[in-house]
């Protein structure tokens, strides 16, 4: 009786089939690897990334909700649809003519958040706001960088905008229209009082001493004051207390003429309802003449000596007015040539606070531009989701074997059935169906 044994095909026939047609091996392996490393990072990447950039903003104000101006800051505008508009359209209009943003919010691929941070000690807080955007959107990462970022930018440009487009001279310009001396002289005090506090705010928020500056801010505001103090506003307004100057008389002529009628009348009236108080006094008296020093004790006079008493002061103090008012008609609101004087002292005054204006305008601007900043607290922008460059490369090389592998046992699959129709000689199995020692021994006895 003969004993076959089926040994079956081997693993070393299977691979000697594969790399039978090696060239065809190597070019599908190829093409699967490329069209596939391709396809992943450049379509399948695109539409599954997202990139995501964070930052921290160097302004108090902005961290706490609000702008230097005390406006509200809400950092979910910053990816509304007019907010986007907006960078896109003040960009590079060419570079960022491609961002669909309207479709970017509608489908809702840009969010923002805001998150604190705490360092290692557990005791420094930093607010972090990070900006997440589908790829999809963008034509590459460096397009997605420079925009994200453009967006984040704007509470910190919007912050020096406010300092640069800041109405810094509301008083001078109340100080020109002002048809009266005294009032100019008060806007010019609260002109002096508005650029000192406005030293002071820098010096709290940002320090005496910045790089931008050839001084500290301490200085600049001390040479200011110290032309105040050789030239304070007390002479101003003592010569127009003594003076009585009047600004641009043709325009008040009127009103003064007005006001000393009405002067008049008061004075009059009051004069009257006197003689008639004196009257019920004497005939209080047994209508017999008195002495008003003598009698003002008396409690049944002293309504009438108080009442006698106001109105007289009353009298005196409208008289004073309608003497100072009389001069003024008389002058036409005072000596021309101390009124010319006084006007052009006034105006060195003026001259002096609208430089000073400017000058802490121009300061105002370079301090804050210079500390209102927004760091990345690690890389530019970060890509999350698809997949990585090493896995790629791995996935579809190994993918482009095994399909080359396969295609190349399907296209030899005639040469592997004959592989299968031989029989290795192992342990004295003969090859090809023939018979072993033991059975051509055995058949030669018998």
């Amino acid at each position: 009786m003969q004993e076959y044994e089926d040994e079956g095909i081997s693993l070393g026939q299977i691979f000697k089939v594969i790399f039978r047609r090696w060239k065809l091996l190597l070019f599908i392996t190829g093409i699967i690897f490329v069209f596939g490393l391709l396809g992943s990072q450049l379509i399948y990447n695109k539409l599954k990334s997202e990139y995501t950039t964070t930052v921290v903003y160097n302004v108090d104000s902005i961290n706490n909700g609000t702008y230097s101006d005390g406006s509200a800051f809400n950092y979910r505008d910053l990816i509304k649809l007019e907010n986007l508009e907006k960078v896109k359209a003040e960009g590079d209009n060419e570079k960022y003519k491609s961002i669909d943003v309207k479709t970017l919010v509608e489908k809702e691929k840009i969010s923002i958040e805001r998150k604190v941070e705490q360092d290692e000690t557990k005791t420094v807080n930093t607010i972090v706001f990070i900006i997440t955007a589908q790829a999809k959107y963008f034509k590459n990462s460096d397009q997605a960088k420079d925009f994200l970022y453009d967006v984040m930018l704007q509470p910190v440009e919007k912050t020096i905008n406010i300092e640069k487009e800041a109405n810094r001279k509301a008083n001078l310009d109340s100080f020109d229209q002002s048809p009266y001396f005294a009032n100019q002289i008060s806007y010019l005090k609260n002109q002096l009082s508005y650029i000192n506090s406005t030293y002071d705010r820098l010096i709290s928020k940002y320090g005496d001493n910045q790089p931008v500056l050839t001084k500290r801010l301490s200085e600049y505001k001390q040479e200011l004051n110290s032309w105040f103090e050789q030239n304070p506003f007390s002479v101003l307004d003592n010569e127009l207390t003594a003076k009585k100057y009047v600004k641009n008389f043709s325009s008040i002529e009127g009103e003064l003429i007005i006001r000393k009628d009405s002067l008049n009348k008061q004075i009059s009236d009051n004069k009257n309802i006197i003689d008639s108080l004196y009257a019920q006094m004497k005939k209080l008296n047994n209508d017999q003449d008195f002495n008003l020093k003598d009698i003002q004790s008396t409690d049944v006079f002293t309504p009438y000596t108080s009442q006698l008493a106001s109105l007289t002061i009353s009298n005196a103090q409208m008289e004073n007015e309608l003497a100072d008012i009389n001069k003024q008609l008389a002058e036409n609101g005072g000596n021309a040539e101390e009124i010319a004087a006084f006007t052009t002292k006034l105006n060195t005054y003026y001259t002096k606070l609208d430089q000073a204006t400017d000058e802490v305008a121009d300061i105002s601007v370079k301090v804050v531009s210079y500390d209102s900043t927004m760091d990345y607290t690690g890389k530019a922008i970060n890509t999350k989701g698809g997949l990585s460059l090493i896995i790629s490369i791995l996935l579809f090389l190994v993918g482009g074997f095994v399909v080359a592998a396969i295609v190349n046992l399907i296209l030899d699959r005639k040469y592997l059935k004959e592989e299968d129709t031989k029989l290795v000689t192992t342990n004295n199995v003969v090859i090809d169906n023939k018979p072993t020692q033991n059975e051509e021994v055995e058949s030669k006895e018998e």
